[in-house]
C-alpha cells in the first residue's frame, strides 16, 4: 500500500520538477524490500503484479530521465507520441502521470534512439551556427593578377586553415543530413507499398 501511495504522489509531479534520481532510488528500495519478503509470497498474483509494476516504473524513470535532456524539441515529442501511439499535449503542466501513460517501459530503446537523435541534431545546429558566425564575419582581401590585373582572392595560411577545418565540420553535418534523408525516403517508400 505504501508503494502505491508513494507512486501516486509522484504522478502529480510536473514535468520540469521530476527528480528522477530520487524517485529511482526510492523505487529500487521498494524492489529490495519486496524481494526481502518470504519466498512463498512470490507465487501470489499480488507479489508478481507489484514486482512487475516496480520494474516497469524503474525502466520508465530511466526513459523520463533521458527525455529531460535539453536537446529534446517539439518534433521529438511528436515522434515519441507516434512511436508509442499515445497522444498528449506537452506543456509546463505535463505530469509524470502523462509521461507514464506513454508506457515508456515498453519503448526504452525507442526513447534512447529519439534522445540520441535529438542530441546529434543539437550538435549539428551548433556546428551550423558556428560556421555561419565564422563565414558571415569573414573579410576577404583581393589582389590584382600580375599580368591581367583581374582581382583575385588573396590566400593566406589562416584562411586555408579555417576553410579546411570548416570543410570537415560541414561534411560531417552533410553526412548526417544524408543519413536522415535516406531513412525518410526508405520509410516513405515502405509506407506506400
Amino acid at each position: 500500500m505504501q508503494v502505491r501511495t508513494r507512486m501516486a504522489s509522484w504522478e502529480n509531479t510536473c514535468w520540469k520538477d521530476i527528480n528522477v534520481d530520487q524517485m529511482d532510488m526510492e523505487t529500487k528500495k521498494f524492489c529490495l524490500d519486496l524481494r526481502a519478503m518470504d519466498k512463498d509470497l512470490r507465487s501470489w498474483d499480488v507479489y508478481s503484479g507489484l514486482d512487475s509494476t516496480l520494474r516497469n516504473y524503474v525502466t520508465s524513470l530511466r526513459s523520463v530521465g533521458e527525455l529531460q535532456n535539453t536537446a529534446i524539441r517539439e518534433r521529438h515529442w511528436q515522434e515519441l507520441m507516434h512511436t508509442t501511439g499515445v497522444q498528449f499535449s506537452m506543456s509546463e503542466s505535463t505530469t509524470l502521470f502523462d509521461l507514464l501513460s506513454l508506457h515508456l517501459h515498453k519503448f526504452e530503446e525507442d526513447v534512447r534512439g529519439i534522445v540520441d537523435k535529438a542530441v546529434k541534431e543539437l550538435t549539428m545546429e551548433k556546428v551550423l551556427k558556428e560556421l555561419d558566425a565564422t563565414w558571415s564575419t569573414m573579410v576577404f582581401e583581393h589582389e590584382p593578377h600580375g599580368r591581367t590585373g583581374t582581382p583575385l582572392l588573396k590566400v593566406d595560411d589562416e584562411l586555408v586553415e579555417i576553410l579546411e577545418d570548416n570543410q570537415v565540420k560541414f561534411l560531417t553535418v552533410m553526412k548526417y543530413f544524408v543519413k536522415i534523408f535516406l531513412v525518410l525516403v526508405t520509410e516513405s517508400v515502405a509506407h506506400f507499398r
